[in-house]
């Protein structure tokens, strides 16, 4: 598999808000996700709420997790063989996390022990090659899932590698037996159980690109859940997976959160936050959250919208805001070359230091599990820090000689930002210009400026793009969903610049004509017009025709029946037609645009 190399200065957005880009996936040498050539930390939904629905409040329910900072949704069935239907409704899934500038994992964990030639490896060529082939849907395609906790199920490394050789070209290519590769540009995900030891677990380190695991320690029967099994088992997995991309799945509810009389536990936000800030202190690289579609877990709110709204208002929402795109801590997320194991003067408190898009920040990430209250003392930093501000707690924390001590409660986490001495001020940010200087959602616009380094935000008149930074004095954006015309912003370590003029969002259309206006034959001719599209605002899709207002007898046929361009209308009508004039009307549609052009069709007597 192809890996790709990053500067540490070059931190690149996570998928925000926006017309998502076909989405291509590998790994860098320190195991952090790829997407479209910018590092990514996945924050995935497993699985998220349906697809059409609305929150409580009446919103789009994936424009409101996407503006979260969600990027990838798991979708497809999970312990049931794949049919049409389950197709269609993962195309669907595909075109619309497309649509909110976010991607899918698809499972294809019942389809994960293929053999040469069996039906199931013809339902997995079919399940990649119909998803695939969607212009639409195909842009979607994030991520694939292989088999469910398989050293837990018993299913042996070399049952999965026929499966993982086709849909991914990856592995010993003996093990595609002679098949044809499904796909190169997604990345095959295979979660465990969190049962074994390493050694149990590297053999299937091979038959994948990302190994995983899943922990969930909150249930009805523990009082006082052990919550550190979560970084124990993300470790675990790490020390099994020579590449270090490590995937952990955290739990909304699971198997042991509920009774069959209606009682269920869902986690705190204290102890949902320990969760994710231990599985990063321990190598992941991703994070996924399950169970949010179990009703099990559900009040009758969350009942009458579909998923656990309850429970994404409460906790979830808030957590992953503090760690997706546009967030400060975004480009440490996945700096992974860059972590160091911090001293702490308590066993039972677990610390890293990340570097920020430039040498000069410092992130320390500390999250203690032992019971009770404790001071700390963190050492380790560069001895010129001197103080530095806690993420989210409004407040700052001083530093001597490379340490700081701080208060730590069982589950409590503290993450803290420093800049290390000789690093001077970040310089300002400032831009020149951009082009194009208008286009519809999904345009990619080139912004030109200084200082540009470090990006951790970029916005079209306030919405969050998604973005690559090219170099110091250029970024690369993509015209985000819910974008309007206004002024370009671009924020780094360094402060905030804006655009001195308006980037013009335009709407997609097009109009449609029909010539010539009228043609003259007699019953039982045929006569032909030419009907054209004329695309504006950057509309670039395709326009069904149809037609009405045929004489008796007449018929009609588009070559071809839809076009970008023009496309030829044929009418042929019959000895039986009437003689008069009719008026035919021609529509044409895409999505939800629809146009109307008329032309006259005058049959006289013979």
């Amino acid at each position: 598999m192809k890996r790709l190399v990053w500067p540490v200065a070059l931190v690149l957005a996570l998928v925000c808000v926006g017309i998502a880009a076909a989405g291509a996936t590998t790994l860098d040498p320190n195991g952090t996700v790829v997407l479209n050539g910018a590092p990514v930390f996945p924050i995935v939904l497993a699985k998220g709420p349906p697809r059409d629905g609305t929150t409580p409040t009446g919103a789009n329910a994936l424009a409101e997790v996407v503006g979260a900072g969600v990027n990838f949704f798991k979708v497809g069935p999970a312990t049931t063989m794949w049919t049409s239907s389950d197709i269609t409704d993962a195309n669907l899934w595909d075109e619309a996390a497309a649509a909110h500038g976010a991607y899918t994992w698809i499972n294809l964990s019942t389809l994960s022990q293929a053999t040469r030639g069996s039906s199931t490896d013809s339902l997995l060529q079919q399940v990649i090659t119909t998803l695939k082939s969607d212009p639409a849907g195909s842009a979607g395609i994030g991520m694939w899932k292989g088999a469910d906790e398989p050293f837990w199920s018993g299913i042996a490394p070399t049952a999965l590698q026929l499966a993982f050789c086709r849909s991914t070209s990856r592995g010993d290519p003996g093990w595609c037996a002679g098949e044809p590769w499904l796909d190169e540009d997604h990345l095959w995900v295979t979660v465990e159980a969190p049962r074994g030891t390493v050694s149990d677990l590297a053999p299937y380190s091979p038959v994948t690109d990302t190994h995983g695991e899943d922990e969930y320690p909150i249930n009805l029967n523990t009082s006082n859940p052990d919550l550190h099994q979560v970084g124990v088992w993300t470790s675990t997995i790490g020390a099994a997976t020579p590449s270090h991309a490590v995937w952990s799945t955290l739990q909304i509810c699971s198997s042991g959160s509920y009774d069959s009389s209606g009682n269920f536990v869902l986690p705190t936000r204290l102890q949902e936050r320990y969760m994710i800030y231990d599985a990063i202190i321990n190598g992941a690289r991703n994070l996924a959250f399950y169970g949010g579609n179990n009703a099990n877990c559900w009040n009758s709110n969350d009942t009458t919208y579909g998923w656990n709204w309850t429970f994404w208002n409460g906790v979830l929402k808030g957590l992953i805001q503090e760690i997706n795109a546009s967030s400060s801590v975004a480009p440490a997320l996945v700096n992974t070359a860059s972590t160091h194991t911090l001293t702490s003067s308590d066993t039972a408190t677990e610390v890293i230091s990340r570097q920020d898009a430039t040498s000069n920040d410092l992130w320390v990430i500390a999250a203690r599990s032992g019971a009770g209250s404790q001071t700390v003392t963190i050492s380790g930093l560069p001895s010129g820090i001197t103080s530095g501000d806690v993420y989210t707690e409004n407040r700052t924390i001083n530093a001597s000689n490379g340490s700081f001590s701080d208060t730590f409660g069982q589950w409590d986490v503290h993450v803290y930002h420093f800049t290390t001495a000789g690093g001077g001020t970040t310089p300002a940010p400032a831009l020149t210009s951009f082009a194009p200087t208008s286009g519809p959602v999904g345009t990619s616009v080139t912004i030109t400026g200084s200082n540009l380094t470090g990006a951790t935000a970029v916005k079209f008149n306030g919405t969050p793009a998604a973005y690559s930074v090219s170099s110091n004095t250029q970024i690369t954006a993509t015209v985000p969903a819910g974008a309007s015309t206004g002024p370009i912003s671009v924020t780094t370590p360094g402060g905030t610049a804006s655009s001195s003029a308006s980037f013009t969002v335009t709407t997609p259309d097009f109009s449609m004509s029909a010539s010539p206006a009228t043609q003259t034959i007699r019953p039982g001719s045929s006569t032909s017009y030419t009907v054209a599209i004329t695309p504006s605002g950057g509309f670039n899709g395709i326009v069904a025709l149809s037609i009405s207002g045929l004489p008796v007898g007449a018929t009609a046929t588009f070559n071809p029946p839809s076009t970008s361009g023009t496309s030829t209308l044929t009418i042929q009508t019959s000895n039986n037609s009437k003689p008069g004039t009719s008026t035919l009307t021609i529509t044409g549609t895409s999505g939800n645009l629809s146009h109307t052009a008329t032309v006259a069709l005058q049959l006289k007597r013979k």
